[in-house]
């Protein structure tokens, strides 16, 4: 937007500023230097100089001050004997020398101003560029803060305001009293519904762009941000498979986040889908009950919104196995999104509905144990590896222990230890015992 470009601009107008500052410090201290070298060298010359008028060498003098010190000692350890007076008719000094040998005089301004005054003066003649850019890079920042906020909130007022009656229609309940629409951060809400046949309900999550961050409204002038909307619907039944609909551009880490996909779909080229989407599931008959000819028509009316859709009956990371995943992008005219989210809803009604052959429901099965195999192998691996772990740390523990005590303390802890143990092997046999 254009407010958001100015407050940029003017961000960077201050860095500009402030290094054309940095710069000219910069150079300010190399022309000191310089000229502070050059008086320097020119002080030595002058010296040398001076040596050779008066016909003798500083080096022959060297260990006179040491010679001398304890006379000077002495005569500071003296009483100061009193000046005497000025003679009445003293020759008065040439004018250069009165000028050079009186002291400067402060300004009689100065020492009649009080400390605010002067704090004033001081304030007026200080450059205050440095200053004027970090509250200027402030203001720019707290600006974009609020403008981003308020700019993702109006979105999800205005999409709220479209959009409940649909969700009414759809659910028996939808949100949570007056507060609809949940605010889980400043660029993330949620919705919730309830009371639906062949669902437990829904949650709808609007995830826009971070307006609100000044270094994602930057990075976005590059890499343009969009705003997705998520709905996730815990299903009640459906028949053991797998299926999705991706984007090319995103396929590569779908796959990557979804173990079940990758255990158990494959990549099938099929349908009308299959220039614009990356299509994965079981088998081919899923993908043809599931995506048929209005819903393959929906998705490519529509290909620039739809980003994935996903259906599974084995996820791993919610507690509802059982799951239908949209995401959509959020457009700017959002009468386009309904079409979308009928068919989102469609979705759940014909997913029940969905039959396996007889053999793709063996496959499915038998994929399905060997993976629920596996993940217990790996479960068994994981607690065999803490345990471990727990261990080794007792024991770390245990020396730390015995590296404090005396050796009599020592043997007494050890020998408790010995009988703990021997009781926890008498108990396990018992149990096996018993067991047998």
């Amino acid at each position: 937007s254009i407010t958001r470009a100015l407050l940029l601009a003017l961000l960077a107008l201050c860095c500009l500023s402030g290094l054309a500052k940095c710069q000219m410090d910069y150079e300010n201290y190399e022309g000191v230097f310089e000229a502070e070298e050059a008086a320097s060298e020119q002080g030595l010359g002058g010296g040398d100089a001076e040596e050779e008028e008066l016909g003798y060498d500083e080096e022959e003098f060297v260990g006179i001050e040491e010679a001398t010190s304890w006379k000077a000692k002495r005569a500071a350890a003296r009483p100061a004997a009193k000046a005497p007076a000025p003679a009445a008719k003293a020759e008065a000094p040439a004018p250069a020398e009165a000028e050079a040998q009186a002291p400067p005089a402060a300004p009689e301004a100065a020492a009649g101003q009080s400390f605010v005054d002067r704090m004033l003066a001081a304030a007026r003649t200080r450059d205050w560029s440095q200053e004027l850019c970090v509250a200027a890079v402030l203001v720019v920042y707290l600006g974009n803060f609020t403008y981003g906020k308020m700019e993702n909130e109006a979105i999800a007022k205005r999409w709220l305001e479209r959009y409940l009656s649909f969700y009414r229609q759809q659910f028996h309940l939808v949100g949570y009293g007056e507060a609809r629409i949940i605010k889980e951060h400043h660029n993330l809400f949620s919705l919730t519904a309830s009371g639906r046949q062949n669902c437990k309900g829904a949650v709808t999550e609007l995830q826009l762009a971070s307006r609100h961050d000044l270094l994602s409204v930057a990075w976005a002038f590059l890499h343009p941000q969009k705003d997705y909307l998520v709905m996730d619907v815990p299903l009640l039944q459906m028949e053991p498979f797998v299926a999705a609909a991706v984007k090319h551009s995103a396929s590569a880490a779908f796959v990557e986040a979804h173990a079940d996909i990758q255990q158990m779909a494959k990549h099938l080229s099929v349908g009308d889908l299959k220039d614009d989407f990356v299509l994965l599931a079981d088998s081919s008959d899923v993908l043809s009950q599931l995506f048929g000819q209005e819903v393959a028509s929906t998705m490519l009316d529509n290909v620039d919104l739809v980003e994935e859709i996903y259906v599974t009956d084995s996820h791993a990371t919610l507690t509802e196995s059982q799951l239908l995943h949209v995401k959509f992008v959020l457009p700017a005219d959002l009468d386009r999104l309904e079409v979308l989210l009928r068919m989102a809803f469609y979705l759940v009604d014909a997913v029940p509905n969905v039959r396996l052959s007889r053999p793709a429901l063996a496959k499915a099965k038998k994929v399905r144990q060997k993976a629920e195999a596996l993940s217990s192998k790996e479960l068994h691996l994981k607690r065999q590896e803490a345990a471990q772990q727990r261990k080794l740390e007792k024991e770390a523990e245990q020396k730390k222990k015995l590296a404090r005590m005396s050796d009599e303390d020592a043997e007494k802890f050890l020998e408790k230890e010995r009988k703990k143990q021997q009781r926890r092997k008498q108990a396990k046999q018992k149990m096996q015992v018993i067991m047998g």
